[in-house]
């Protein structure tokens, strides 16, 4: 399974870089801080999952959901954030979010999220 993990944060983006380690059957094809070619850079990886912090520069994080979800066909997404507010996360799933994790709170579950979808074998 490939992945691309856009972020904000270098300790939050470590910290998700580490989790994609220790899974079996998964290719980080890209890792960036804040960018405004995202979906180029999607485009041309073709991963199967992307996992964008929300909380990139003036609603950046919100906008490169938009862009990746208007691929011709586009890889699951997961949004992340620091912020709990239901409304933020409502926001986010209303966009085209397939998931939405708070982290660091949620660590675990996005690394469960991860190894379900390794072991399914996307490819």
């Amino acid at each position: 399974m490939k992945v691309a993990v856009f972020y904000s944060s270098l300790l939050v983006g470590e910290r998700i870089m580490n989790l994609l380690a220790e899974k079996g059957g998964v290719v980080v094809a890209g890792r960036r801080l804040q960018t405004d070619e995202s979906s180029q850079i999607i485009a041309a990886l073709e991963p199967n999952l992307v996992i964008i912090d929300a909380e990139l520069k003036s609603g950046a994080g919100l906008e490169m959901l938009r862009r990746v979800n208007a691929l011709p066909c586009p890889p699951i997404t997961v949004m992340t954030a620091s912020m709990t507010f239901r409304q933020y996360r409502h926001r986010c799933l209303t966009d085209g979010a397939s998931y939405f994790f708070e982290l660091p709170g949620e660590f675990d579950k996005l690394s469960a999220l991860v190894g379900e979808l390794a072991a399914k074998g996307l490819e």
